[in-house]
């Protein structure tokens, strides 16, 4: 609902797509805690498609689609997801500096 919901300019556009990344990343979260991979994988998925058309990126949900995966006991997948978010350099970058 909230994707579609329509703005008025540019700065409320910036705070949708904002809350959008938010709602998904927080509800795979809650998944997986709560030990619901399928339901963090599905919104992993549609949360990096989501940030994907919009030209953004979300490693965040990126390592919470590749724990789901791994609780779904599909390792190989998981793993290589793992290491290819490593060999990001923005990740790189972003864990080096905290």
């Amino acid at each position: 609902m909230i994707e579609e919901y329509p703005v008025e300019n540019e700065e409320d556009e910036e705070v949708r797509r904002e809350l959008v990344w938010m709602l998904y990343a927080n509800f795979a979260e809650a998944c997986l805690r709560l030990e619901c991979p399928v339901e963090a994988f599905i919104a992993c998925n549609l949360g990096l498609k989501w940030a994907d058309l919009h030209g953004e990126s979300s490693l965040e949900l990126f390592f919470r689609f590749a724990k789901a995966k791994l609780m779904l006991k599909d390792h190989k997948t998981g793993l290589g997801l793992i290491n290819g978010a490593l060999k990001n350099r923005t990740f790189q970058q972003a864990l080096f500096a905290a």
